[in-house]
């Protein structure tokens, strides 16, 4: 594939990465308004919560966000993997994609569900969501496809 032809993919999937993580920040931004019981403008996005979200519980609330958590985390590992694949042609990078991003969910996962058992949940939930949040933005693509950038320049051997 030629440099002008792999540039416009990147361009394409930096694009769409960064359209798609600010959908997923307004959408959680209007989430925590609600829960927080913040009038609008709160949130960043300018978005009037919709009546419906005042309707459903603390708790359901929670649980959407973090059912919210596992599809942009899927989405964003999707494009991701697509992007390394496409731009380095390297199943390896995106065997390593996968599993940095299903890493990185499960330990946030892990440290909310501890928080839950030991009854400390409110004083572990920030941390996991932050933890969560790192799959849920273009910074870890971004890293991912840099560091696989000069891992690739340099040669080094071709297993990970």
């Amino acid at each position: 594939m030629n440099l002008k032809k792999k540039n416009t993919i990147l361009i394409g999937y930096i694009t769409l990465l960064l359209v798609v993580g600010y959908i997923r920040e307004s959408i959680f931004l209007v989430i925590n308004s609600t829960i927080n019981n913040v009038p609008f403008p709160y949130n960043n996005a300018y978005i009037t919560p919709p009546k419906f979200l005042y309707e459903i519980d603390f708790g359901n609330l929670i649980l959407s966000k973090w059912v919210l958590t596992l599809f942009f985390t899927i989405g964003f590992t999707a494009l991701t993997s697509a992007l390394i694949y496409k731009y380095f042609k390297n199943k390896s990078f995106v065997i390593l994609t996968v599993i940095i991003y299903s890493s990185i969910f499960i330990l946030a996962l892990l440290v909310s569900s501890i928080g839950f058992f030991i009854n400390k949940y409110d004083e572990l939930y920030l941390l996991g969501r932050l933890i969560a949040g790192l799959t849920q933005g273009p910074l870890l693509s971004l890293i991912l496809f840099v560091l696989f950038y000069f891992k690739n320049k340099t040669g080094f051997s071709n297993s990970i």
